[in-house]
């Protein structure tokens, strides 16, 4: 019974985090906002869940989600609402990362000033290699999205989630939903992720 309740509990929260806060990282069954300054994470494979609607290239509707892990405090703090994409340097035309042949991200790029990068979510019922995140929920065409992290690279040498030698990371997502080229308020979400 208490097993039954925790789990009732657990998905309430759920349920009432997702009307409030459209981005968030589960870890073992744990939903963590990211609305705060800080995560902890065990070192394990983690999950980020976010909105998104569908995108669809034959009309136009190129709606994305845009995901950077950094080394770089100063990288950091350049993404904030009321800055144009193309001033972030990891955000701007041609860093996008290529994914693998299923369509997905099988490893997430920590970005070095030398290599700027992000990870270009995309989800298409249509198009299966335009399907680089799983579909969990569609609701009216708001999209609830997840992408699996289970290992970085770094400086072209891939590190198991379970492996990582480094204490902290820093995260950033942005989800030009008007897509208007600019970072508006609701549209980002920053941590800065710790592992232990």
């Amino acid at each position: 019974m208490k097993a039954l309740i925790s789990i009732l509990i657990l998905t309430l929260s759920f349920s009432e985090s997702l009307t409030e806060n459209r981005f968030f990282i589960t870890q073992n069954k744990k939903v963590i906002s990211l609305n705060s300054s800080s995560v902890r994470l065990k070192k394990s494979r983690f999950k980020i869940r976010f909105h998104s609607k569908e995108y669809n290239s034959p009309q136009g509707a190129y709606f994305s989600t845009r995901i950077a892990f950094l080394r770089s405090e100063k990288d950091y703090e350049l993404a904030k609402v009321g800055v144009r994409l193309e001033d972030v340097l990891y955000f701007s035309g041609g860093t996008g990362m290529a994914p693998s042949k299923s369509g997905e991200y099988k490893s997430f790029s920590i970005n070095s000033e030398k290599y700027p990068a992000h990870h270009y979510i995309i989800f298409s019922k249509s198009d299966t290699l335009s399907q680089r995140a799983k579909l969990i929920k569609d609701s009216n065409g708001d999209l609830d999205l997840e992408v699996s992290v289970d290992e970085f690279v770094s400086m072209h040498k891939k590190i198991n989630i379970s492996k990582v030698d480094f204490e902290k990371v820093y995260f950033v997502l942005v989800n030009d939903a008007n897509r208007n080229g600019w970072i508006d308020k609701g549209e980002l979400a920053k941590t800065i992720l710790t592992f232990n």
